[in-house]
């Protein structure tokens, strides 16, 4: 509508005084109109943004899945006998635990600035850990390694999501490195025999 026209000046008009808007009686003839202004005389403050708030869903896949294996490369790679256990409950509860070792062993400080870094595994798990802006990448890849035991005998690489791009320089800082608040995706490096 523009504001220009003299039907929105009458509708707005309308509105103002607390008065159903006559071109809407005129729209629903005989029903009954439930209008209710709300009226805000703060300025407006954009919700705060969640990041990772969904479950996220990836288009191709960019890192391949090599988990799970029932092969004898599996078994050269050094995957541990703990991802034998085929009792989901007990998985899932080691898992955990894993992950709240992982974090304590990060001892992210919290006075100073943080970010949410989310990881994804190649079996498309994901992880979520609260690192400061000073951590490395290679505080990532110690991360991953206590909070996924098995990945410490797969050798992988760490590599930004979206533009797929592997990340050459593990000493750099999640700031330099342009990581903040953002995606690592995991691929397991083929094995040389």
């Amino acid at each position: 509508m523009s504001r220009q026209d003299p039907r929105t000046i009458e509708f707005l008009e309308s509105v103002g005084k607390g008065e159903i808007p006559p071109s809407l009686v005129q729209q629903y003839p005989g029903k009954e109109i439930d209008f209710k202004v709300n009226r805000h005389h703060e300025e407006y403050v954009a919700p705060k943004m969640k990041p990772f708030g969904g479950s996220g869903v990836r288009l191709g896949n960019v890192v391949p899945t090599v988990l799970g294996q029932s092969s004898s490369s599996a078994t050269t790679a050094g995957t541990s006998s703990a991802t034998t256990d085929h009792n989901p409950d007990h998985t899932a509860e080691n898992e955990a635990k894993q992950l709240e070792d992982a974090k304590k062993e990060l001892s992210t400080n919290m006075n100073e600035p943080t970010t949410n870094i989310q990881i994804r595994l190649p079996n498309n798990q994901r992880l979520v850990g609260i690192f400061n802006h000073s951590h490395t990448l290679e505080a990532v890849r110690t991360f991953i390694c206590t909070a996924r035991p098995d990945m410490i005998y797969a050798p992988f690489q760490m590599m930004a999501a979206y533009p797929p791009k592997p990340f050459e320089d593990e000493s750099q800082t999640l700031k330099d490195a342009n990581v903040l608040n953002s995606v690592v995706a995991v691929k397991i490096l083929p094995t040389t025999n």
